[in-house]
C-alpha cells in the first residue's frame, strides 16, 4: 500500500511540476503612439526595462551582442557619411555663392 501511495505521490508532484508557470524571461518591446510620434516600452516578466538595461542583457548573449554591435557600426557609418554629404553640400554652397559675386 505504502508502494503505491510514494509512486502515486512521485507523479502527482511530476504533474504538478510540469504544469507550473514558469517565467518568461523573452524582452518584449510594445509599441506606443504618441500624438504625432511612437516610443517602444521593452519589458521582461511584466516589469518595464530601460534602455540601457536592454542593451546590457542582450550583450550577454553573443548573436544578439554581435547584431547590436552591427547596428552601432551601422548607425556610426550613417551619421559619418551624413557629416561627410553636408560638409560637401556646404562647401558648394558657399563656392557657387562666391563664383556668382564674382560675376556680378
Amino acid at each position: 500500500m505504502n508502494k503505491h501511495f510514494y509512486i502515486f505521490a512521485l507523479l502527482l508532484l511530476a504533474a504538478f511540476a510540469a504544469n507550473a508557470q514558469q517565467k518568461d524571461s523573452t524582452i518584449k518591446a510594445a509599441v506606443i503612439e504618441h500624438w504625432k510620434s511612437t516610443s517602444i516600452l521593452y519589458s521582461m516578466n511584466g516589469e518595464p526595462l530601460t534602455e540601457s538595461t536592454v542593451e546590457n542583457l542582450l550583450g550577454t548573449y553573443p548573436a544578439s551582442s554581435l547584431e547590436l554591435n552591427a547596428y552601432y557600426r551601422i548607425k556610426r557609418n550613417n551619421l559619418e557619411a551624413l557629416l561627410i554629404c553636408s560638409a560637401v553640400a556646404i562647401t558648394a554652397i558657399v563656392i557657387g555663392n562666391v563664383q556668382q559675386a564674382r560675376l556680378r
